[in-house]
């Protein structure tokens, strides 16, 4: 998630990451935005009422959930970068096999 990409740059900072890994960590943030401004996009062309589909406001509350070791950053990378990134790769290959849009 956008989110996601952005506490993961705070954690680098935290953990004093070379420039070059957060400068990364921010391009990949960004590549993430246009690919949720896509998927609002598709949203609100196949509501079958019309619906516009949006972001909202990021509801963190007062901080982010930064992670207190380098293991626990690396713990929450490696769920949300193997499994949950994995996940989503295999229903994304089986949506593409059967959308009947050519857009899709």
């Amino acid at each position: 998630s956008v989110a996601s990409f952005a506490n993961h740059a705070l954690e680098l900072m935290k953990f004093g990451a070379p420039a070059a890994l957060i400068e990364g960590a921010l391009i990949a943030g960004q590549d993430e935005i246009r690919h949720a401004q896509a998927c609002f996009a598709f949203a609100s062309r196949f509501d079958p009422e019309g619906k516009t589909y949006a972001p909202t406001d990021f509801p963190i509350g007062s901080s982010a959930d930064i992670a207190e070791t380098m293991e626990g950053m690396a713990g929450r990378l490696s769920g949300e970068g193997c499994y949950g990134e994995t996940i989503g790769t295999v229903l994304a290959a089986r949506q593409y096999f059967t959308a009947k849009d050519p857009q899709v």
